[in-house]
């Protein structure tokens, strides 16, 4: 005895569907045969989990997981149409699943206690035929269609009922199945069709075809007149074939043109090929090849058509519509496709264009020029149309594409709102105070726009993300940036892995699009701060920094404190010194002057020459010394003509001859810096009487530009000028002391041979 084991059951339209254990062909039980019967060629699946599903409202779903593979699909007249996939579910549990509604959606659980939202398409649209390529279709009523296969034969499809049947296609002579119908045209009641190198006449009713054969194989064609079909073939030539006498001729041979697809209006004939458009005339037998230098936007055409309305159409590989002027010979682009995806069929619908491309179906609104395009996320059996594949119908449109025929009705196809939001789901990184690596799971937190902090013991990092309330189809992909840099493709992996992140900040974005390249939601926006051990950080070496330039501002501030003190030092001590000098004149004068003039007269009272000349000279001499040690005259007369008084003396007292010059300053100095100057100039002269060996030396004191230039030149000696005699020199260290206390500058220039000039530059007070 053998035992069937019956694994899944579904009730749908008073019939029961099964799957037997491990044997994944969907089966209908016969209940007048008591037999199990293969529900059709197309219900195998390759499959390690199936599950039948039913909800409380009456809808079904087939769950197929095949390593890690999802499918979901639906039962349609016997046959398995496909809803979602390619679905990627890590960690799949086929035990747990559950949904309300499984026409919207579906919860799966994982083997890791995760829990999988998918979002189901919602749109109407209807697909048969699910694994075969479609190409050509035509009506046989309101509700019928007859569609060709690429190498499946021609089929049957009630849009009502639908219900597919095979089409027989038997031939008066032994052709097997049609092979890649390009189109049915109509002529005189008549349905013409093409056969590999043939054409042949079809009788629906007898489902019978009478084949004509001609040399090439016919690539497109299209009716001309009631007697006429024009067609291209495979080696570049225009065509006619007669339904009437059934005879061929040659139009044109184009040798080098490969003509995809032709239309016709009136005596003109349009064909789409690799270079551009042809257009032959019948009227003139002339022809003429249009380029982009007659103002096509492409070089290579797929397709082309005729409406009443626009006229002739062209569609171009790389996604341009234009429509042709054939009295003006001019080009207008229409439509200008996103994706840059081929043009297979136009269909105008109530002043709009549907457009089969071969990256989804487009909806075309010529008044303001928008468009949406739809996808397999919108129930389209695949992206990927086929050219001579659409067909308007008394209540919608059928497009044939890939993998099977959609048939939907524009009014009721509504695009799938994108309310998807690109979320976290999982995060993991090193924790310092665990010292191990964490998971975080909730989302919550991990959502709320928190920055995620890496620690310097190890700076790894990994993101998991997820579009939430999205239909789950693999037609969308991921990319990254970091700080605005250039996108990074992730195709369609959902997470990010950084094994080690240089120290820094950054802001990390990630971006969700569609089969059609545009973004799905508002981008995720992630702060990322990687810490570094501190004395690698900046701050560090900012205080590092601050530390060196606090010292140096110590240092500096102490040198400028030293240099200060010792300003002042020497500034006291000059002013002790004129104290002490003022002090001494008048000692000098009160006591001793005063005694030597006693002395003086007793002298001369008693008639004593010798003692009185004597006491006259000390009695001068002290009187010169006083007048040196304090120069009462700088309050007399003022320190203009003290200075020229003092040069004077010097000239009468030695064999130097001295000349003075000086501009009226005693307005600009008050009597401590009147008498700095004048000790500057009194100590100058010394020196030169006592060292220079000078002949002539010259005294000059001029105001200019708000400055006393105050200039003595000897053309003595001179000596060798060095900045440790500069600084080191009694005698000039003064100079400069007084000179720097009237906030002055003070220059020397002095070579062996060629004298001496000091200089001193005084900045002069307003009057």
């Amino acid at each position: 005895e053998s035992y069937l084991w019956i694994d899944e059951v579904l009730y749908k339209d008073d019939k029961m569907y099964l799957f037997f254990y491990d044997e994944a062909q969907l089966y209908i039980f016969n209940e007048s045969e008591l037999a199990f019967e293969k529900s059709s060629e197309n219900s195998i699946l390759q499959s390690q989990n199936l599950k039948l599903l039913n909800d409380e409202i009456g809808h079904h779903l087939i769950v197929s997981e095949n390593e890690k593979i999802i499918n979901l699909l639906k039962i349609e007249d016997g046959n398995l149409k496909i809803v979602v996939d390619n679905l990627q579910v890590e960690n799949f549990n086929g035990t747990t699943i559950a949904s309300r509604n499984l026409n919207e959606e579906l919860w799966i659980g994982s083997d890791k206690n995760e829990l999988h939202y998918i979002k189901l398409p919602t749109n109407d649209i209807k697909t048969y035929l699910g694994d075969r390529s479609l190409r050509a279709l035509t009506s046989i009523n309101d509700n019928e269609i007859l569609a060709a296969t690429e190498n499946d034969g021609w089929h049957k499809v009630n849009l009502n009922t639908h219900q597919v049947t095979y089409f027989k296609a038997n031939s008066n002579s032994n052709y097997g199945k049609p092979y890649s119908t390009r189109n049915f045209v109509k002529i005189n009641d008549q349905l013409w069709a093409s056969d590999d190198n043939k054409f042949c006449v079809v009788d629906i009713q007898t489902e019978k075809l009478k084949h004509y054969e001609g040399n090439e194989f016919i690539v497109s064609y299209e009716k001309f007149n009631d007697s006429i079909l024009v067609f291209s073939n495979t080696i570049g030539q225009l065509n006619t074939f007669n339904v009437k006498d059934k005879s061929f001729e040659v139009l044109l041979d184009t040798d080098s043109l490969y003509l995809y697809d032709v239309s016709t209006d009136k005596n003109i004939v349009l064909a789409s090929t690799d270079k551009g458009v042809l257009a032959y005339d019948f009227k003139s037998k002339q022809s003429k090849l249009y380029t982009k230098d007659d103002g096509l936007s492409d070089d290579f055409y797929l397709m082309t058509d005729y409406d009443p309305e626009l006229g002739f159409l062209v569609g171009s590989r790389s996604g341009f519509i234009e429509s042709f002027n054939s009295l003006e010979e001019t080009f207008k682009t229409i439509y200008n496709d996103d994706l840059n995806a081929g043009i297979a069929t136009i269909v105008p619908y109530n002043n709009k264009l549907w457009i089969s491309t071969f990256n989804g179906l487009v909806y075309f609104d010529k008044e303001n020029s928008t468009s949406v395009r739809f996808s397999k996320k919108d129930g389209l059996s695949d992206n990927e149309a086929n050219r001579y594949s659409a067909l308007k119908t008394k209540e919608g449109i059928v497009v044939g594409s890939l993998n099977g025929l959609n048939y939907f009705k524009p009014e009721s196809l509504v695009k799938e709102d994108e309310s998807s939001e690109l979320i976290i789901t999982k995060t993991k990184q090193y924790d310092k105070n665990l010292n191990q690596f964490y998971t975080q799971l909730n989302k919550q937190q991990l959502n709320s726009g928190s920055t995620f902090v890496l620690p310097a013991e190890n700076r790894s990092f990994e993101l998991y993300f997820a579009l939430n309330n999205h239909s789950l189809s693999k037609d969308y992909n991921y990319r990254y940036r970091i700080n605005n840099s250039e996108w990074v493709d992730l195709k369609d992996e959902s997470n990010l892995r950084f094994p080690s992140i240089e120290p820094g900040e950054y802001n990390l974005e990630i971006e969700a699009l569609n089969f059609a390249k545009k973004q799905i939601s508002k981008p995720l926006v992630v702060t990322i701060k990687a810490n570094n051990f501190f004395y690698k950080t900046l701050w560090f070496y900012i205080a590092i920094s601050l530390l060196i330039i606090l010292i140096l501002l110590y240092i500096i501030n102490q040198a400028r404190l030293r240099r200060k003190l010792q300003e002042e030092y020497s500034s006291n001590l000059l002013i002790s010194q004129e104290e002490e000098r003022n002090r001494i004149a008048k000692e000098l004068h009160d006591s001793v002057g005063q005694q030597l003039t006693l002395i003086k007269r007793k002298a001369q009272n008693k008639d004593q020459k010798d003692i009185s000349e004597l006491t006259h000279n000390a009695l001068e001499d002290v009187r010169s010394i006083s007048r040196g040690l304090y120069p009462a005259l700088l309050k007399q007369l003022g320190l203009s003509e003290s200075i020229e008084h003092l040069v004077h003396e010097f000239d009468e007292s030695n064999e130097i001859f001295f000349s003075v010059s000086v501009d009226d300053i005693d307005a600009y100095f008050n009597e401590s810096e009147s008498l700095n100057i004048y000790r500057f100039i009194q100590e100058t002269l010394t020196n030169i009487s006592k060292h220079a060996k000078a002949n002539s030396v010259s005294v000059n004191l001029s105001t200019t530009n708000k400055m006393l230039i105050l200039s003595i030149k000897d053309d003595g000696i001179g000596f060798q000028l060095s900045n440790k005699l500069k600084f080191n020199s009694l005698g000039l260290k003064t100079l400069n002391e007084r000179i720097r206390i009237l906030k002055g500058d003070l220059f020397i220039e002095s070579r062996i041979g060629s004298g001496t000039e000091i200089k001193a530059e005084i900045p002069l007070k307003n009057e």
